[in-house]
């Protein structure tokens, strides 16, 4: 009698809780789910500043190639890694490194005297630039 009566007593239980986790949208018309949070909000966004375009380069500083050309208002989104430079004159500068999503141009398309040939948007490329000339979105 009295394991009927505990098997009774689990299954019950069992059975309310089946009823409550996937009843619940039913009775109350919306289900429990968890907050999720997209993908962008985690993703840092800049811009080039409306003045210049702007070098970036293949490592953080001026002594570093430049890898090509920035347009100016061009959007990027910041990788997160930096470097901190400091010049022969002793000025401190904060370098980041991004990746293109707006207009670029590569070294081998631009000239300092004439400018940029032929501007693009992909494939996609990561240099650094000094953080100065950007425009930090705030996401």
């Amino acid at each position: 009698m009295k394991t009927k009566t505990i098997f009774f007593l689990v299954t019950l239980m069992l059975a309310i809780f089946i009823v409550v986790w996937f009843g619940m949208g039913k009775l109350t018309g919306k289900r429990p789910t968890k907050k999720r949070i997209p993908h962008a909000n985690l993703t840092k966004m800049a811009n080039v500043n409306e003045v210049n375009d702007l070098n970036f380069r293949v490592c953080a500083g001026t002594d570093c190639d430049r890898a090509g050309v920035l347009q100016k208002g061009s959007e990027l989104i910041l990788t997160g890694k930096k470097d901190s430079v400091i010049t022969t004159n002793g000025s401190y500068f904060q370098w980041v490194e991004v990746k293109t999503i707006g207009n670029y141009c590569l070294v081998i398309n631009s000239d300092e005297k004439l400018g940029c040939r032929i501007w693009q948007t992909e494939p996609q490329v990561q240099g650094w630039v000094n953080s100065v000339f950007l425009n930090v979105n705030g996401n």
